[in-house]
Parts: structure tokens; sequence; C-alpha cells
């Protein structure tokens, strides 16, 4: 059941139509079915592993909002953050770990690196998950118990994997900065009188013409230049600094900060406003 669950959300590239909307609830529920399974089998061998992994796993996604939150380092290792950007920070069970993510450390921080087959990201709980099923199979499949010295280097071989793992995790650079006092003023709506440079324009601008800064903040990626102009006449009537910047995928801008938690403000005002913000350095 919870296998069907998430088949129907995230397999094989949308989610059937009428889940559309509700990916993170049905997520979460696939969870909420996997947990009772799993306990009433405790008993097998190597299942308390498979639970520690399991409930790493669901602590993160329920933490929020029923996504796997990933590090940008880790997705880029992976080779699978071009395909994160495109939809919006948003790709199949997934989200960027950004300034409000909780339980970061939960999250899939690690990666196998773009060019080993079957590269991709990885959470602790993925590992323990990964090392419950080597502990289980073989009894099930009829194999002989280790001995008492085989499974100490068993034991051992685990504890080694796991905390070389855990010695490897490093703060997200997206976090590193949280706490630095910004400097820069953010650019919100105007309250009054609005400055000419926000005012609808009917060329956008690209690349070239964008002002100076090493962050700014993206809220789309389109295929179609109408519809990220769209977005950008839309912002700009609600008094945002957007721009339309050229490339392989026609993107949205909003601002240009010389200091990330400043444009990390401006991406969080635009999250709520419904918009995918996410804040990018640029050249």
């Amino acid at each position: 059941m919870a296998l069907g669950l998430q088949l129907a959300i995230f397999v094989p590239t949308e989610p059937l139509p009428f889940l559309r909307g509700r990916e993170p609830v049905v997520h979460a529920a696939s969870y909420a079915v996997l947990g009772p399974f799993l306990w009433v089998n405790r008993r097998l061998p190597g299942m308390w592993l498979v639970i520690l992994g399991f409930s790493s796993n669901a602590a993160a996604i329920l933490a929020n909002g029923g996504l796997m939150p990933a590090s940008e380092e880790a997705l880029r290792t992976a080779g699978r953050w071009t395909v994160l950007q495109q939809a919006g920070m948003v790709y199949k069970n997934s989200t960027v770990i950004g300034l409000h993510t909780k339980l970061w450390f939960l999250g899939d921080v690690f990666a196998l690196p773009q060019g080993v087959p079957l590269a991709n990201v990885f959470s602790i709980g993925d590992a323990l998950l990964a090392l419950g099923v080597f502990v289980l199979v073989p009894p099930l499949m009829g194999g002989r118990p280790f001995d008492p010295r085989e499974a100490a280097v068993a034991c051992a071989a685990a504890g080694f994997l796991l905390g070389l793992l855990v010695g490897t995790v490093r703060v997200p650079a997206a976090l590193r900065e949280a706490a630095q006092a910004p400097t820069d003023a953010e650019v919100r709506p105007a309250a009054a009188e609005p400055s000419p440079a926000l005012t609808p324009q009917p060329a956008p601008a690209t690349s070239a013409s964008l002002p100076t800064g090493r962050y700014t903040v993206q809220v789309g990626a389109f295929r179609q230049r109408e519809n990220a102009e769209a977005v950008v006449r839309r912002l700009r009537a609600q008094g945002y600094d957007a721009q339309v910047v050229s490339g392989a995928l026609v993107r949205v801008w909003v601002g240009r900060f010389e200091k990330e938690p400043a444009a990390r403000r401006l991406a969080k005002d635009l999250a709520r406003a419904g918009y995918p913000a996410f804040v990018r350095r640029v050249p």
C-alpha cells in the first residue's frame, strides 16, 4: 500500500490527475502506512536498523511538509542540480535545504558522485535502511546465521561506514550565512510611490543589463519566453524589480544583492506570496 501511494505521485513522471497538488500529503500518508508494517515485523533480523532508517527519513519529511530536504552541494555532486532547478526547486519528493529547513542533517546531504552508476543523493536514514536490508535478506533466504566472529566484523565495518558518513557532514552553504546581519536593503513592494524602475516594461531586460550583485532570487525557469514575461509583469505590478534572463531556459530573477541573507529574506517573502522562489549565486 505504501509503495502504491508513492508510485501514484512520483513514478514514472507525473502524479495521477486527482492527486496533483496533494503530493506532500500522500507522501506523508505512505509513511504512516509503512510504519505499522515495520513495527509488527520488528523481531526479524536487521529490522531495527530498517526502523531507525525509516524513522530518520520520516522525521525529515514530516518536518518539512512532506518533502525530503536535500543540500545543494550533494545535488551538484550527484548531477541532479539542473533537474531540480527546472522543477522550481521541488522535484519529485525532494526540496532544497534553505534557511527554514528543519532537521536538515537528516536530509539528503550525501551523494554518489555523477558518473558512478545510480548516482544520486541519500540520507543517513537511507544508509541505515540499506544496512538493515543487508542483515534482513540472507536469513529470509535460508542463509546460515553469522557466527560471533563474523557478526563482530560486520558490526565493526558497518560502524566504520556510518562514522565515516557522519564525519563528512558539513553545514550546507544555504545555512552558513543565516546568522550574518544583512547590510543590503531588501527589494520590497512599494508602499506609496512606486519607483519608475519597478514599473512594468514591455521589453524585458537581458542578463547584460542586470544590476550587479552576487546573489539574486529566481522565481521560475520557462521553456516559453512569453510565460516568463507574464510572471515579470505580475511581479512588477506588485512592486518587485523582476527581470527576464535568457538561456537554455528563460529565467525570472528578482533583485541583486551583495549579501546572501538579504536575498534569502526576499525569497521568503516571495514564497509566501506563492512564487517558487530560491536564492542563487550569479557571476
